[in-house]
């Protein structure tokens, strides 16, 4: 079963910071990232990073 956290940001180098926030946030758990996808959204004029995990 695939998970998906989603991140919004107005760059990529804030969207890598707030992963590897949440990734530390999560210390003893083991995460596998199945895939990232940067989608643009230009209703709010921001970018969603999506995050797929196990």
């Amino acid at each position: 079963m695939n998970l998906l956290k989603t991140f919004r940001g107005n760059s990529i180098e804030e969207l890598q910071y707030k992963k590897a926030k949440w990734l530390r946030s999560l210390a003893p758990a083991v995460i596998f990232i199945e895939k990232e996808e940067y989608v643009p959204s230009f209703f709010f004029g921001d970018i969603k990073l999506k995050v797929y995990f196990i």
